[in-house]
């Protein structure tokens, strides 16, 4: 149960960061992009991985 909880965690956290390098690829690539469009994306993809790393901590915290 322990391993399998690690695993989707590590699944989650790497999808999360390759998603994140995503999008700003994505948005770089667009020329015509707006400066505020840009910052909120970062802003957005900031808010999830602080979320992403408030779970594992708490996994650690109730696992270890």
């Amino acid at each position: 149960m322990l391993l399998i909880a690690k695993l989707l965690l590590s699944l989650i956290t790497r999808n999360m960061s390759q998603l994140t390098h995503m999008t700003l690829r994505w948005a770089v690539s667009l020329f015509g992009i707006q400066e505020r469009f840009l910052i909120h994306v970062l802003k957005m993809n900031m808010r999830q991985l602080n979320v992403m790393n408030r779970v594992l901590f708490f996994n650690k915290a109730i696992f270890y």
